[in-house]
């Protein structure tokens, strides 16, 4: 019998990595019940991107951990920017992205699934103002843990419109891919 909750672990990594974990009914994603959010969190992970990445796939498997039928499914922003630039500071999110797709390869997060989703679509989608008037308002962040909310409730509402990208996130057929949804 499959689990009644779905994990989601958002990250929006960088010189501090923020993550979002909301838990959601499964019937809410692949039923007909409205949409729902049974509980969330936030948080930020500091220190080198190496530490910042084993930290978050241990995040990974804990959440797992929670309700181990389902893999946790993860969607980490994907870095892009118009020019390149000499600060060093500003791959950091690539760098990170890339060691938490490895990490997964590897099988170090369990039975997650990982993704990775435009920052422009999720800011877009999930403005300030809408993270106010939703009750997503992250209050004395960096940005960092409301930038990952805004993935997750991104995600969410792109899961929720396609079948897709719902299997792509929740699906273990799917999940050694690791790729763009």
């Amino acid at each position: 019998m499959p689990s009644t909750y779905l994990n989601l672990l958002a990250i929006d990594p960088g010189g501090t990595s923020g993550w979002a974990h909301f838990i959601i009914p499964r019937v809410c994603m692949f039923g007909d019940q409205p949409s729902e959010i049974t509980s969330w969190s936030t948080g930020e992970v500091r220190g080198d991107e190496d530490r910042q990445a084993l930290e978050l796939a241990s995040l990974a498997r804990q959440i797992q951990g929670l309700d181990y039928k389902n893999g946790t499914a993860i969607i980490c922003e994907d870095f892009d920017f118009g020019s390149p630039l000499s600060n060093k500071e500003v791959y950091s999110p690539v760098r990170i992205a890339a060691k938490l797709q490895l990490l997964h390869h590897m099988h170090k997060m369990d039975d997650a699934t990982f993704s990775l989703q435009s920052r422009t679509m999720a800011k877009s989608h999930a403005t300030d103002a809408r993270l106010r008037a939703w009750g997503f308002w992250v209050p004395n962040s960096e940005d960092h843990e409301r930038d990952a909310v805004r993935h997750a409730l991104t995600i969410l509402k792109r899961a929720r419109q396609k079948r897709v990208v719902r299997n792509r996130l929740w699906s273990p057929i799917n999940s050694a891919t690791g790729l763009a949804v």
